[in-house]
């Protein structure tokens, strides 16, 4: 089994879902997960809405390519594009 540990973050308008489905998602894909709190940030760049946060540590059979995968799919599915970063 490894253990990823995996940041989570969304500043959309419906951040809050958003949210809570990432911490669904991946409450039944992953074992042993384990998630912060969720925490409140501003963007960085001092203009884009503030983004909410968490951290989570789960643990898996997948390798590192198969989750890194799996999360780039995940953030498509919830309209994030390469455009948007």
């Amino acid at each position: 089994m490894n253990v990823a540990v995996l940041s989570l973050g969304s500043n959309s308008s419906d951040k809050e879902l958003q949210m809570k489905n990432a911490i669904m998602q991946t409450t039944q894909i992953f074992d042993n997960v384990v998630v912060s709190e969720i925490y409140e940030e501003p963007a960085h760049n001092g203009i884009d809405a503030p983004y909410l946060n968490t951290v989570m540590v789960v643990s898996t059979a997948m390798t590192i390519d198969e989750v890194n995968l799996l999360l780039k799919r995940w953030e498509i599915e919830c309209g994030r594009t390469p455009e948007l970063k």
